[in-house]
């Protein structure tokens, strides 16, 4: 089985208040005959609307139509429904994914659906549905879902998800109509959550970043989602690798300006101290300065960056300042992010609502878009939980 993937991390270049950000961009132009590549055999489908979800070429159809087409299905739920299940079985990946994306949209999630994606042998078909809960809101079963995905985790699933990610960008083939329904991005943002909750994982991600044989790619694109992940033993991760050499390697760069980014507190001073006194060779001597220099700074300032965001958000929200497309409404996506990786920060819960309110979405608009509406109803839904 032949899987094409690719993960673009864009990074903003700060030391100050911009985290990683993922960027994800994928290009789907196969035709169906393609889809084989996929995890089997795909055999021609009956109804119209699925073999157009299924060939479609870019140019061929557009937003509107690819939404019809579900319409259309959902319309005749009574005569479609049994071939949207033979797709929840066939041996294909592509096909799997749209049927139970078809459940879905026409049945609403169930406890058996999400039960049987759950168990399904292939991590895209779980991310694309973790996606579809968490742009519904369905907030509970999303994580619900999540939690029965990582109950079946082993050591072989995990190390299979982790070979996902040999090659930048991450990029799932899917045919067009199923792309412009926004499917085929989930990948990235499942892993973050795995490695948020399972310490396997983590530990997993520690040994392969630490072995000589995996390929680089793989480390630089674990060592981002790590960092979005932000678990219990990232800092201990990213001080191994610094540690580990004197060289200016993209991966040692990168775990030094992540430290530059989180580190805080006497310890990590100490950490980065110890090495800029007794390394002045180091190739990276001038960026370890520089990390010293940023957690020295968080360490003396009584507030957190996401703190002082916050402040200034809320500031521009009582004057009336913010609007979507304002300086301060810019700084949104940074607060967002931040939010949600400081797991023991609390946010505002009327700053989130104000934010919410301004936030319009749709089923058609972009991905990313979409995506932030989805992160801000989520943190505001996380708020009001506690």
């Amino acid at each position: 089985m032949t899987l094409d993937i690719e993960l673009e991390l864009g990074v903003d270049f700060c030391y100050h208040l911009q985290p990683v950000r993922i960027f994800l961009t994928l290009i789907f132009l196969l035709p169906f005959s393609s889809l084989r590549a996929f995890g089997g055999e795909a055999a021609e489908p009956q109804r119209k609307e699925i073999r157009q979800l299924l060939t479609l070429r870019p140019g061929q159809v557009s937003g509107t139509e690819a939404v019809a087409l579900v319409v259309s299905l959902k319309a005749d739920t009574s005569n479609a429904i049994l071939e949207i299940e033979k797709l929840t079985a066939s041996t294909n990946a592509t096909e799997r994914l749209l049927g139970f994306f078809l459940l879905l949209e026409i049945q609403g999630s169930s406890e058996s659906i999400l039960t049987r994606v759950a168990d399904d042998g292939s991590p895209f078909v779980k991310a694309e549905i973790a996606d579809w809960l968490y742009f519904k809101n369905r907030f509970p079963e999303w994580d619900s879902f999540l939690n029965k995905v990582i109950a079946s985790l082993s050591t072989s699933t995990i190390e299979a998800l982790f070979e996902l990610l040999d090659s930048k960008p991450v990029r799932m083939e899917l045919p067009a109509a199923m792309t412009i329904l926004g499917l085929g991005r989930g990948l990235p943002y499942l892993t973050v959550e795995i490695l948020r909750r399972s310490p396997d994982a983590v530990a997993n991600a520690r040994r392969q970043l630490q072995a000589p044989g995996v390929p680089l790619v793989r480390k630089e694109n674990l060592l981002s989602l790590l960092h979005a992940a932000n678990p219990m033993e990232y800092m201990r991760i990213l001080e191994e690798i610094i540690s580990a050499s004197e060289d200016d390697s993209p991966l040692r760069w990168r775990a030094v300006w992540q430290y530059g980014q989180k580190g805080s507190g006497d310890t990590s001073v100490g950490f980065l101290s110890l090495l800029v006194d007794q390394h002045p060779q180091d190739r990276l001597a001038e960026e370890l300065r520089d990390a010293l220099t940023a957690v020295n700074n968080r360490t003396t300032n009584a507030m957190t960056p996401v703190s002082k965001l916050e402040l200034r958000l809320q500031a521009d929200t009582r004057l009336h300042r913010y609007e979507q497309d304002s300086a301060s409404a810019k700084l949104v996506s940074y607060y967002v992010e931040m939010a949600k990786r400081e797991h023991s920060f609390s946010p505002d819960l009327e700053l989130l609502r104000s934010i919410q309110r301004t936030y319009a979405t749709n089923a058609t608009s972009d991905y990313l878009f979409r995506r932030m509406r989805a992160d801000i109803d989520y943190l505001v839904w996380k708020t009001e939980s506690k």
